[in-house]
């Protein structure tokens, strides 16, 4: 059976890590609302915009790709080669079921959180207090969204074993499908 557990203690420790390095690399303005102990004000918003650009640009899937996309055991070139049982299919196909439908959530809650935080930054009067948090709070489902994906590569290693996880990772690797399609010759 696939312990859901996992994944959910995997992301509770994603998200209390980036609280404490949050909490460590940005401070909020103190009770009184003063912002005196940040950065100058054109400082801080050149940081914002370009950090917002960082986020904006960057892909949201930077891990390798070591294992295929998809129901991957459904096909023969893996499931023959790995020997993958019928109660192992199953396995995985309830542990993709759950991710699947785990990152789409994560994925919509992220693209929500991009916007607010462009909408935040592109405000005539900039509330830094505000950017900043949204900025956090993104970063949080950014490290949601990468622990959730990991958790997903940790437990396939786990019902697999060590060898077949390596022979795994060969077989993509190599896998005809994933090859760049030569033009026919004439």
């Amino acid at each position: 059976m696939v312990s859901r557990s996992c994944c959910g203690s995997m992301e509770q420790k994603a998200i209390a890590k980036s609280r404490e390095r949050g909490a460590k690399n940005l401070s909020l303005p103190d009770s009184t609302g003063s912002l005196s102990h940040f950065l100058p004000l054109a400082s801080c918003f050149h940081f914002l915009v370009t950090l917002a650009a960082i986020v904006l640009l960057l892909p949201a899937n930077c891990r390798a790709k070591e294992i295929p996309p998809g129901r991957w055991w459904h096909i023969s070139y893996f499931a023959d080669q790995l020997n993958i049982t019928d109660h192992e299919k199953d396995e995985l196909d309830k542990l993709f079921d759950y991710n699947r439908n785990r990152l789409a959530e994560l994925k919509k809650q992220l693209e929500e959180e991009r916007n607010e935080l462009l909408l935040a930054i592109d405000q005539e009067h900039l509330n830094e207090t505000s950017a900043i948090t949204k900025m956090k709070k993104l970063e949080n489902t950014r490290t949601l969204l990468a622990a959730t994906r990991f958790s997903y590569s940790l437990e396939v290693r786990k019902l697999l074993g060590y060898e077949r996880f390596q022979r795994l990772k060969t077989l993509y690797r190599n896998w005809p499908g994933l090859q760049p399609q030569q033009p026919p010759e004439q």
